[in-house]
């Protein structure tokens, strides 16, 4: 579950557990498809209504205009990763518990 006021729901399938490959950081994207709503777009019936806009030219602009220029096609291996390793990466290591 995500954004607690549109009620996106993410499912994620996990197909196999497979040991690490050197020099690979992880977690990774082995494969997607498809670009994530934008933020605030309305929830799943909101961006429908989005996805219908940038299909349609005679539309009206001020939908257009709300989200921005974005491509509902477009997906990229390298920025989910690029992504992930922001997130998970730590500059150093931790420092070792107490001992006591």
């Amino acid at each position: 579950m995500y954004d607690f006021g549109d009620d996106w729901l993410h499912s994620i399938l996990l197909e196999a557990v497979l040991p690490p490959e050197p020099e690979t950081f992880y977690p990774c994207c082995i494969d997607g498809a498809r670009n994530g709503p934008s933020e605030d777009s309305g929830g799943p019936y909101g961006y429908a209504e989005y996805l219908e806009a940038l299909a349609d030219p005679e539309h009206d602009e001020n939908m257009l205009a709300w989200c921005g220029k974005f491509d509902p096609e477009a997906f990229s291996k390298n920025s989910i990763d690029a992504s992930l390793h922001r997130k998970f990466y730590r500059r150093t290591k931790a420092p070792p518990p107490a001992q006591t």
